[in-house]
């Protein structure tokens, strides 16, 4: 199965791959998308929803958890 992601989704996915399996903080995550300048939206949660719903909607699987108070991961089965 093929799925395409945007260029934010890409280099989230990016760096949960290289972290996997420890846990990426989300003020990491944030560093590593958007440097010295997040957005000041919750830019991350809606972009990590909308890599959520294209990869696990053809696997009905979940592959990103979302631990709250401290990051993201990716699943072992992912």
């Amino acid at each position: 199965t093929v799925v395409s992601v945007g260029p934010t989704g890409f280099r989230i996915l990016q760096v949960l791959m290289e972290a996997h399996p420890q846990v990426v903080t989300r003020e990491d995550l944030e560093y590593r998308i958007w440097r010295h300048d997040p957005p000041a939206s919750d830019a991350l949660r809606t972009h990590v929803a909308a890599l959520r719903k294209v990869l696990e909607k053809p696997f009905d699987a979940p592959f990103i958890e979302t631990l709250y108070g401290v990051g993201y991961r990716l699943l072992a089965d992912a």
